[in-house]
């Protein structure tokens, strides 16, 4: 796979947030990164990591994206599922 430019420009990480809100801005980026990709297609973990800057956090909105059933892992590769893209598509 080649390598993606889809760093989270604009995102300030030195304002101070909660931790919930940290998770979901963080949630909401990966999860923007999957859906914009054209088509919407597979992404490796470690592809995900390089784009959000930190592994711990990507491997927690991971975890949590995929608890929410809005993208599947497999193996070390993830990809967002109908019901995500469909929403994309009707602007949930």
């Amino acid at each position: 796979m080649s390598e993606r430019d889809c760093s989270p420009a604009g995102r300030d990480r030195d304002v101070a947030v909660g931790v919930g809100e940290r998770d979901d801005l963080d949630d909401g980026i990966l999860l923007t990164m999957l859906l914009d990709s054209e088509p919407p297609g597979l992404w490796s973990v470690e592809e995900v990591v390089r784009a959000l800057g930190n592994r711990t956090g990507a491997a927690d909105s991971l975890m949590r994206l995929e608890r929410d059933g809005l993208i599947h892992r497999h193996g070390e590769f993830v990809f967002a599922t109908r019901a995500a893209i469909r929403a994309r598509e009707i602007e949930v």
